[in-house]
């Protein structure tokens, strides 16, 4: 029985030493590729913000020529029709 016992417990730590001996390095792995992926959503927010900025300059152009246009078109209208 003794024996029975013993050979189950040999048995038990040989599959547990298979499932756990590469665990350091697959930590160290995900570890690694967890720190490549922050880096990654740094540079990612970084452009986001550039491409925000680029977006905010092209509408304020847009809005400053729309208001440069209207003005324009008020000028022509005036000479074509004078107020009298």
């Amino acid at each position: 029985m003794l024996a029975r016992v013993a050979k189950t417990l040999t048995m038990v730590e040989r599959r547990l030493h298979r499932i756990f001996y590469p665990a350091p390095e697959v930590v160290l792995r995900g570890k690694q590729g967890t720190h490549e992926l922050r880096q990654r959503y740094q540079r990612l927010l970084v452009q986001i913000e550039l491409i925000e900025k680029i977006f905010s300059l092209v509408s304020l152009g847009i809005g400053i020529w729309r208001r440069q246009m209207r003005g324009k078109r008020r000028l022509r209208s005036e000479k074509l029709f004078p107020a009298v």
